[in-house]
């Protein structure tokens, strides 16, 4: 069975950093995924690492949504998730900070404890970027070691 790993960064640079060293080590972009709240912060991290143009949820197709992003570009403050990679599905679009459980439902349903799941969303409205990892259990401390040599921050 799969594990998931995520790793806290707070820099764009780190969490790069830590993408392209999960690829070189045999990683592709099927397990890897990437959250920020900020549009800017994702694009970078998209065009550095290639790991796909960040989502941000279904409304972002529509004459609004389209409206929305460039708002969201220029501020730079959405309180939605932009996300890359295969969780973008489930978790782009996502509200945060507004008392909803949208972001922390879906890290629950993968086995991500409810305390652990808030501290993320915290971390995501610091301006944080979490970079995520599906791997076998076996390879589960090599994936820790990459984060841990880039400056990963961690949960309580």
């Amino acid at each position: 069975m799969a594990k998931l790993l995520i790793g806290i960064f707070s820099t764009t640079q780190d969490a790069s950093i830590v993408i392209d060293e999960l690829y070189k080590t045999g990683y592709s972009d099927k397990e890897v995924s990437v959250l920020s709240r900020k549009l800017k912060q994702m694009n970078k991290i998209s065009e550095s690492t290639g790991i796909g143009k960040p989502m941000t949820g279904n409304a972002g197709n529509s004459v609004f949504g389209m409206l929305k992003n460039m708002v969201a570009n220029i501020e730079d403050d959405p309180k939605e998730v932009v996300a890359a990679g295969p969780a973008a599905r489930k978790m782009a679009g996502t509200e945060i900070g507004k008392g909803t459980d949208d972001f922390i439902v879906p890290l629950m349903s993968a086995g991500v404890p409810k305390e652990d799941a808030q501290q993320y969303e915290a971390h995501l409205l610091k301006g944080h970027v979490l970079v995520m990892v599906e791997c076998e259990p076996h390879e589960a401390d090599r994936v820790a070691n990459i984060f841990k040599a880039h400056h990963v921050v961690g949960i309580e």
